[in-house]
């Protein structure tokens, strides 16, 4: 099944986090489960009730000069070619 994770179920993707970003330090998968992750949205694929792949989903603030021609916008896929 194919769903995001409510606030009160992100930590469960940790152990996948783990799994898969093995040079990530102890403090820094402590940092961003408790800071970022406040702020994304996190899409899952469960089977048996086990997480078995995920995409985190977060917003930035990107500021660039001059190239707002480039930006994709929605889901629509325009940009410069």
């Amino acid at each position: 099944m194919i769903h995001y994770l409510r606030q009160e179920e992100k930590n469960r993707s940790r152990k996948l986090w783990e799994e898969i970003f093995t040079e990530d330090s102890q403090s820094f998968v402590d940092f961003y489960y408790a800071e970022k992750c406040r702020r994304n949205r996190i899409l899952v694929a469960e089977e048996e009730n086990e997480i078995v792949a995920m995409l985190h989903r977060f917003s930035c603030l990107i500021a660039l000069a001059r190239t707002s021609n480039t930006m994709l916008s929605g889901s629509d896929e325009r940009g410069h070619p």
